[in-house]
């Protein structure tokens, strides 16, 4: 860090930090930011959470309420982290495709297939 007082400038490294800490504005600031790094990391730990179950239940392959309210608690939760700028936009959007993608190849294996019926063939009278 450059600094144009002479006098802090000729401190060594350590002194002029503590130098700072004094500063009551930098105080306050470093209150702020360990608060929001505390905020942030649960916020954090919550998305990955809700992100892993949601995982989890596609990855079971099974198509059920479970799974469904899982996915829609996960989108909610990215979209919440957006809201709160924990995550850039285009991640989230990028989580969410993702896995709805999952979720509707999921949802296609479980439907059930109809076999095509066989063809008419058209009955021919004979001739009396």
């Amino acid at each position: 860090m450059y600094l144009l007082n002479c006098a802090v400038h000729k401190l060594c490294d350590g002194e002029w930090r503590k130098l700072l800490k004094k500063n009551l504005s930098q105080l306050k600031r470093q209150r702020q930011n360990e608060k929001r790094r505390l905020r942030n990391r649960n916020l954090r730990s919550k998305l990955r959470g809700n992100l892993r179950s949601a995982r989890e239940a596609i990855a079971k392959d099974v198509a059920s309420d479970d799974t469904k309210t899982k996915v829609a608690d996960a989108n909610s939760t990215i979209d919440g982290m957006v809201t709160k700028g924990l995550i850039h936009r285009n991640t989230a959007a990028r989580y969410k495709s993702r896995m709805m993608g999952r979720y509707n190849t999921l949802l296609k294996k479980a439907e059930p297939k109809e076999e095509p019926l066989p063809p008419v063939t058209p009955e021919v009278e004979e001739p009396t």
